[in-house]
């Protein structure tokens, strides 16, 4: 919860940021998942998972991602997206356990070069669908080893619908 604060926070008062609370546990979780030793523990308390498998950890969020899945009530599209630099060493179970219980995309690219802003802002803009076309505006630093991405698309009714005869066209202002 802190975390999820801070980082609404650091947005400022104007701000028209979201943040998901699931995408911001998947995407921890499918760090933790990558992570080992003192970063893994790290990751393992801010999430509260105590002794939890892996693989527990990832048939949950596999099931969650199933019940997201079928809901007809609104259109969500999500997505995880892993680059990963060309130089960077891999654990096949990281990429099993990614692939198949949080159905992230795995690739590899050099991500100091702008094929990397290309591909990262084009997977975003295609999870979005456009309506965030970009991410990044500029190659990541040279040492960077690896870029995780989350995305979130949602589009749903209003609980308390606007009655459309009292509202009107008029200047957006925050």
């Amino acid at each position: 919860e802190r975390f999820l604060f801070a980082a609404i926070a650091a947005q400022g008062a104007d701000s028209t940021t979201v943040v998901s609370p699931v995408s911001a546990a998947t995407a921890l979780s499918l760090l933790w998942m990558g992570a080992r030793d003192s970063t893994a523990a790290a990751i393992g308390r801010v999430l509260g998972l105590g002794a939890l498998s892996r693989t527990a950890v990832g048939a949950g969020n596999a099931a969650l991602m199933d019940g997201l899945d079928h809901r007809s009530d609104v259109v969500l599209d999500r997505g995880n997206a892993v680059w990963v630099s060309p130089w960077t060493t891999r654990r096949d179970e990281f990429k099993r356990l990614a692939s198949a219980d949080y159905r992230t995309v795995i690739a590899r690219v050099p991500l100091d070069q702008p094929a990397a802003v290309t591909a990262i802002n084009h997977w975003v803009d295609s999870v979005t669908r456009g309506k965030i076309p970009e991410m990044l505006t500029r190659p990541l630093d040279a040492r960077a080893s690896m870029y995780l991405a989350n995305a979130v698309y949602f589009k749903g009714k209003w609980m308390a619908p606007f009655r459309k005869s009292q509202t009107r066209d008029r200047d957006f202002t925050l």
